[in-house]
């Protein structure tokens, strides 16, 4: 009888990992899949493109706002950080998304502090602008590849046995633009 359980017990444990490597073997695939849409064009631009044109734009906001507040503003040393930071090569998705999330909140303080100042009609212009431009570059990012295949993978996370073994995987929800 003894060897009876002991034999049950080691088959339900090489079930248990057969599973676990079986789904750490899957996600690895769909998260390379939604991975690999970074490089795919849309309209003939890449993701990573528009990343670092909306790195460059988060620097020039940086660049009026020092000529109005104060250099050590927090605000400006963050977005500085993060529009230098989302355009860079290194990193993984999940900064660059960080990177565009801080760029979103810190550039609309700093507009607000603007808005206070008295500004060149130059810089006037350039700070009503910039909310629509960087509106119009999240609702470019919206339609490429990659964000269809976060969903996937996502939602892939989000169902049995999925959303309890991605802990003992340690695979994590890809951000969607």
């Amino acid at each position: 009888m003894k060897n009876r359980n002991k034999n049950w017990m080691i088959v339900s444990v090489l079930i248990i990992v057969s599973i676990i490597v079986g789904v750490n073997i899957s996600f690895g695939q769909i998260e390379a899949v939604a991975i690999s849409a970074l490089e795919k064009e849309r309209y003939g631009v890449l993701l990573k493109e528009d990343l670092d044109n909306i790195g460059g734009t988060g620097q020039n906001l940086v660049a009026v706002a020092k000529r109005y507040l104060p250099s050590d503003h927090q605000n400006i040393k963050i977005l500085h950080t993060a529009a230098q930071s989302i355009g860079e090569e290194k990193g993984n998705i999940r900064e660059k998304y960080a990177n565009f999330q801080l760029i979103k909140e810190t550039s609309r303080e700093i507009l607000s502090a603007l808005q206070e100042k008295e500004l060149s009609d130059w810089d006037r212009e350039y700070v009503a602008g910039y909310e629509a431009i960087l509106l119009s570059y999240e609702n470019m990012l919206q339609y490429y590849t990659y964000n269809e295949k976060a969903k996937d993978y996502n939602k892939a996370l989000m169902k049995f046995p999925a959303n309890v073994l991605k802990y003992v995987t340690f695979y994590k929800p890809l951000p969607v633009f």
